[in-house]
């Protein structure tokens, strides 16, 4: 259990699915508004303050998390993934930085969140011919990381396989987004940042806490690849904005 495990190009052809699914994901979730509904009261509900409590260990964090999706549950989901990695992927949508600033402080509402995943499963589906139950967890493998430790965790479909990363923290397993899609995400954030978002002070530490995750999500990628060059522009840049 330990980084360098050899990827292959099956392994390749996933990452690169997912890569499409995210980029189908903001432009449904741009037409469809990542926004709350006006018209659903609950839509503009700010979560109610609990304690998070995640799943028992990495498998079952990444299984319920894959099942949650699947059933389009944003209350399900709620304590199975970070709220400031929520707020971050929802908060790139917005170029001027003041949604992200906004939701780095008081969270995700939600039905931002129900709209963020209804798009992330409906995007899925089409590309890969099946829908997210079709997915098999295999083998995991253990990283330490200045006392964390994130379990990388296979999923296999009849594309082939690939890996999501959960972490554990104090109570239990959640799937960490940023190593799990950071691939994916890279871009887009490299791009929303190019644009000089405003309101750094608040957002900015909360994305240069992400610099383990950004390195995990390094590691899930073949050295070679666009995603690597992708990601290591943004970790120089995450890095920068540390207080």
């Amino acid at each position: 259990m330990v980084i360098g495990k050899k990827r292959t190009r099956r392994n390749a052809v996933l990452m690169a699915a997912f890569s499409i699914v995210v980029v189908a994901m903001f432009v449904q979730g741009c037409a469809r508004g990542l926004a709350p509904d006006a018209t659903e009261q609950s839509s503009t509900t700010r979560p109610e303050p609990v304690e998070t409590v995640g799943a028992a260990t990495g498998q079952l964090a990444v299984q319920s998390f894959l099942a949650a999706v699947e059933a389009g549950s944003a209350e399900r989901l709620a304590p199975l993934v970070s709220d400031l990695q929520m707020a971050l992927l929802v908060g790139v949508e917005d170029p001027t930085g003041d949604l992200m600033a906004e939701l780095v402080t008081d969270d995700v509402p939600v039905g931002v969140a129900r709209n963020f995943w209804a798009a992330f499963a409906d995007s899925f589906e089409p590309f890969a011919g099946a829908d997210l139950t079709g997915w098999r967890i295999g083998s995991d493998r253990a990283v330490i990381v200045e006392g964390v430790t994130y379990v990388f965790v296979e999923i296999e479909h009849d594309l082939g396989s690939t890996e999501l990363v959960a972490v554990e923290g104090t109570n239990g397993w959640t799937v960490d987004l940023i190593a799990s899609f950071g691939h994916s995400f890279a871009p887009v954030f490299n791009h929303w940042l190019d644009g000089s978002p405003a309101n750094a002070a608040t957002w900015g530490p909360v994305l240069a806490g992400q610099i383990a995750s950004i390195e995990m999500s390094v590691d899930r990628t073949d050295a070679d690849s666009i995603y690597q060059q992708d990601l290591a522009v943004l970790a120089d840049r995450v890095s920068r904005l540390r207080p």
